[in-house]
């Protein structure tokens, strides 16, 4: 059961296709940090991945490494969207209670 489920998670990974996300995110326990860690990991690629991968595969690592800068200014504006989109306020709740209360209450 281990291989298929890696073998679906690397695609999702790699192809960033937000609907097969929303169909996992529905497949995990009902807790919502763990919900938020998946959809952080598989919504958001790993550039150098992405790079590496570009040059393995015989693309143009070049224009791969130019676009780096852009992608992730794309993913920084569409991250919190998706996130919504598939959580809810819950999201907003989670990042407002984990991160910005402590800060207050230090």
């Amino acid at each position: 059961m281990l291989w298929p489920v890696l073998g679906v998670l690397l695609y999702t990974t790699f192809t960033q296709v937000p609907l097969i996300v929303g169909a996992l995110v529905l497949l995990l326990p009902d807790d919502p940090a763990i919900r938020l860690g998946v959809l952080l990991v598989l919504l958001v690629p790993c550039t150098d991945w992405f790079i590496s991968f570009t040059y393995l595969g015989g693309g143009n690592g070049a224009r791969a490494i130019a676009a780096a800068p852009v992608l992730l200014i794309f993913q920084f504006v569409l991250l919190p969207v998706y996130i919504w989109l598939f959580m809810g306020d819950l999201a907003i709740e989670l990042a407002v209670g984990s991160y910005l209360l402590p800060v207050f209450l230090d």
